[in-house]
């Protein structure tokens, strides 16, 4: 598991995700944890649902981040990573890198 502050020279922490080629960041304290993709579980569905990755406390949706933004994933999957966002109600996404 990942977890990141704001460094206390007061610069903000990112993550870069990469989607095909394109890179977004997306802020470390949003950041619950970053996971291998064969933990995904299930099927596939509407608005770029990939499945889901269980925890011992829940089940939090994954989505592709590609396809929420009109982008195919185009990497190798063993290179792909479940990014988690930390939020009320928990997502994550699959991104290539």
């Amino acid at each position: 598991m990942i977890q990141s502050k704001t460094s206390q020279n007061g610069a903000f922490s990112m993550i870069r995700c990469g989607v095909g080629k394109h890179v977004f960041g997306i802020d470390m304290d949003c950041i619950r944890s970053i996971e291998q993709t064969d933990w995904v579980q299930g099927e596939g569905g509407a608005d770029g649902l990939c499945g889901y990755l269980q925890t011992a406390r829940e089940q939090i949706p994954v989505y592709s981040l590609g396809e929420r933004l009109g982008q195919r994933l185009t990497g190798v999957p063993d290179e792909q990573r479940v990014v988690v966002v930390e939020s009320k109600r928990p997502f994550a996404l699959l991104v290539d890198r």
